[in-house]
């Protein structure tokens, strides 16, 4: 019975994926730019601006400008269809099945 419980927890477990299932592309192209952008972009530009290492500060930058360069555009994608009803009918479906 405890053995049946356990192996049920680590079934559910590794049946959960890190991109959910019920959004957009567009939306989840939006949140990792925006984390890429300002957790790991931003602070190693930081870090490099301080330390003086040009090389750290060129490559913070550019990661954090190309992360928001595409961010910027998938969020006016997705409002648009937010705003316009076509994300009504989103159901659950793998990330190369879903739409944009």
């Amino acid at each position: 019975m405890l053995q049946l419980d356990v192996d049920e927890m680590n079934q559910s477990t590794s049946d959960r994926v890190f991109i959910p299932r019920k959004k957009p592309k567009s939306w989840i192209v939006i949140i990792i730019c925006g984390l890429v952008g300002v957790l790991i972009a931003g602070p190693l530009a930081v870090f490099g601006e301080v330390l003086q290492v040009e090389g750290f500060k060129r490559v913070g930058i550019f990661l954090f400008w190309g992360c928001w360069i595409v961010a910027v555009p998938m969020s006016f994608i997705y409002l648009y269809r937010l705003a316009t009803g076509y994300y009504k009918g989103i159901s659950d479906r793998d990330w190369k099945d879903q739409f944009w």
